[in-house]
């Protein structure tokens, strides 16, 4: 079955990771392995392309962001 999922991210004014990506509820994906790693691999990514070069003047837009639907992709 198809997944996607939605992750919450809070950022410090210099564009890293101030918190660890929530996971935004998703039952589809609870309880499955397969999901887990996908969880456990977007958020690894979410690190990975930081830090984010945003408009400091503007940290209050964007400080906090909602950051929908990460899919899998079978190779």
């Amino acid at each position: 079955k198809e997944f996607g999922i939605d992750l919450h991210i809070v950022l410090s004014i210099d564009g890293s990771i101030a918190e660890p990506p929530k996971l935004m509820a998703s039952g589809n994906v609870l309880g499955n392995d397969r999901a887990q790693a996908f969880i456990e691999a977007a958020q690894r990514a979410i690190y990975t392309c930081g830090p984010y070069k945003l408009p400091s003047a503007e940290f209050g837009l964007w400080h906090e962001v909602d950051v929908p639907r990460f899919f899998p992709i079978e190779k």
